[in-house]
C-alpha cells in the first residue's frame, strides 16, 4: 500500500497490554481521541480488571493477544488503507520489552506497510531505571491532570483522602496531609515492616492525617510472570490493605484505580518517599509547598560514590534511615509548618534539608 493511500484522519493504535493500571495513563490522552485495539494478554492476571476498565472507553476495543488475532486485526485496517501505530509501554532494557518491540518491527517490515511505526513511550512518568531512563520523549503522563480530564480531582482526593484537613479553617489547629508512597525493590522502605508500623504509631501523637499511595506493582498478582515482590514487601503490603490496620492506626491507602499520584502531590504537605524513587523528583518538580522527605538506602560505599549533581539534588530532601530520624522530621514539621533539622544519614554535607 502506497502512503499517498493512507487515510491519515483514521490512524489506529495497537498496544499489546502486559499489566495493570501501570500501563494506563502514558496512553490515556493518545487512545482517548483515537480508535484503539488493546491486546491483552492472556497470562496477565490484570486481564479481567483492565477489560472492564477498557469497556469504558468509547474508542477502545479488546482482544486477547493470540498472533491470530493480532494479525486478523492487522489486515482488516491494511484493507480499509487505514494506518497502524503500535504503542508500547515495556522497557527496552528487559528482553520481554525487545523481543515484543523485535516481532512488531519483522511485521511491519515484511508483511503490513499500514504499520506506521512502533513507538516506546514507558510506562511512567520521568523515566525511572526499569524504563531507561531515555525512552521516555513525550510528556503524555501529564496531559490529562493538567487539562483536568482526570476521572479524579484535586478536590475530590482532599475530600476522600484528608476529611478533617478539608474542612479546616482558619480558627481550627492546622491538620496537616502526609503522604507517604514507599516505591519497590531491595532500596525500599517497604522492605521495613517495623519503620512503617512505628512511624503510624507515632503519627497519632501529632495533629497529621496518613495516606498511603502504593506502587501500582503492589497490586500484582503474585503469578504474573512480571511480579518479583519480595516476601517483605508482601507483609507489608498486606499489612497495609488490613480494614483493620487502618481503622487502628488511622490511616488511609488511595484506591488502585485511582492511579495517578500528580493530585496527590499537589495536595499534600509533607511527602515520604524512597529516596531512588521518582516521586521524590516528581515531589519537588510539582509542588512548591511541600516538604519531601526520602528513605536513604545508602550504605558507606554508595554515599562516597554520591556523584556531586546527587549530592546537590539532596539538599532539597530530608534524608533518613531510622525511625527516630523521621519521627524528627514528622515532629518539627508539625510544630513549625517546615522541618528546619539536620539529617545525620551520612557523613556528607548532602542531607540539609530545604
Amino acid at each position: 500500500m502506497e502512503k499517498k493511500n493512507i487515510d491519515w484522519s483514521n490512524i489506529t493504535f495497537y498496544i499489546p497490554y502486559h499489566s495493570n493500571y501501570s500501563q494506563l495513563e502514558g496512553l490515556a490522552p493518545l487512545i482517548a481521541k483515537s480508535k484503539t485495539k488493546i491486546f491483552l494478554y492472556t497470562w496477565n492476571t490484570s486481564y479481567q480488571q483492565m477489560e472492564k476498565e477498557f469497556a469504558g472507553w468509547k474508542t477502545v476495543s479488546c482482544h486477547p493477544f493470540t498472533q491470530s488475532n493480532m494479525l486478523s486485526e492487522l489486515s482488516k485496517d491494511f484493507h480499509a488503507h487505514n494506518p497502524v501505530v503500535f504503542l508500547l509501554t515495556a522497557s527496552l532494557k528487559y528482553s520481554f520489552g525487545r523481543l515484543q518491540s523485535h516481532f512488531l518491527h519483522f511485521i511491519k517490515s515484511n508483511f503490513f506497510p499500514n504499520i506506521i511505526d512502533v513507538f516506546i513511550l514507558g510506562h511512567c512518568m520521568f523515566g525511572c531505571d526499569s524504563c531507561g531512563i531515555r525512552e521516555h520523549n513525550v510528556p503524555l503522563f501529564f496531559t490529562r491532570f493538567f487539562n483536568k480530564t482526570l476521572p479524579f480531582s484535586t478536590r475530590s482526593m482532599t475530600e476522600k483522602y484528608f476529611p478533617r484537613a478539608s474542612i479546616q479553617d482558619d480558627t481550627s489547629k492546622r491538620i496537616y496531609k502526609v503522604l507517604i508512597c514507599p516505591s519497590v525493590g531491595p532500596k525500599s522502605f517497604l522492605q521495613n515492616i517495623d519503620l512503617i508500623t512505628n512511624v503510624l504509631k507515632a503519627a497519632k501523637e501529632y495533629p497529621v492525617e496518613i495516606l498511603f499511595k502504593l506502587h501500582n506493582s503492589c497490586y500484582l498478582s503474585n503469578d504474573h510472570p512480571h511480579s518479583n515482590a519480595s516476601e517483605e514487601e508482601r507483609k507489608s503490603v498486606e499489612f497495609l490493605l488490613s480494614d483493620t490496620n487502618k481503622d487502628y492506626y488511622n490511616y488511609r491507602v488511595v484506591a488502585e484505580e485511582e492511579y495517578v499520584i500528580l493530585p496527590f502531590l499537589e495536595i499534600s504537605d509533607l511527602i515520604i518517599t524512597d529516596l531512588d524513587s521518582s516521586v521524590a523528583f516528581e515531589s519537588l518538580y510539582f509542588s512548591s509547598t511541600s516538604q519531601v522527605a526520602a528513605f536513604d538506602w545508602r550504605d558507606e560505599e554508595a554515599t562516597n560514590n554520591t556523584t556531586t549533581e546527587m549530592r546537590e539534588y539532596m539538599t532539597h530532601l530530608h534524608l533518613f534511615k531510622t525511625f527516630e530520624q523521621i519521627h524528627d522530621v514528622i515532629k518539627n514539621f508539625t510544630n513549625t509548618g517546615s522541618s528546619s533539622a539536620t539529617s545525620s544519614t551520612s557523613s556528607d554535607d548532602s542531607s540539609n534539608v530545604k
